[in-house]
């Protein structure tokens, strides 16, 4: 199984993304190495202790990726940053989060997601 870092990374690269915003250690990571390596990309890094506080984004982005987040948020406000993230047009959100008895698989599902990878 591949590790966070993996998985974000193809995700990454499969996106190509010229704008992307992260929010969490691992997403910052692997958002920065993209950017050192792709001049023309531009990230925009939220506060993972109060994400919420970052919208509206100054503009749509290709992609969002989010880790080391949810698991420390209420659930409400969680589903507040993942339904901003959409509904101000992001065009790919990659999230990984721990098993957590707080979010479900379904929880996702609800929001419109899909899953692409398990990690171990």
């Amino acid at each position: 199984m591949p590790t966070p870092q993996q998985a974000l990374a193809r995700i990454i690269d499969t996106c190509q993304p010229g704008t992307l915003v992260v929010c969490g250690q691992v997403a910052g990571e692997v958002g920065h190495h993209w950017c050192q390596h792709h001049g023309d990309s531009a990230m925009t890094t939220l506060d993972s202790d109060s994400p919420n506080d970052a919208f509206p984004l100054p503009q749509t982005q290709d992609l969002a990726l989010v880790t080391d987040t949810l698991e420390y948020l209420s659930h409400e406000q969680g589903e507040i940053l993942l339904g901003q993230l959409r509904n101000y047009g992001t065009h790919q959100i990659a999230v990984v989060v721990p098993a957590n008895p707080q979010w479900s698989f379904t929880d996702f599902i609800g929001l419109g997601f899909r899953r692409q990878a398990e990690l171990g």
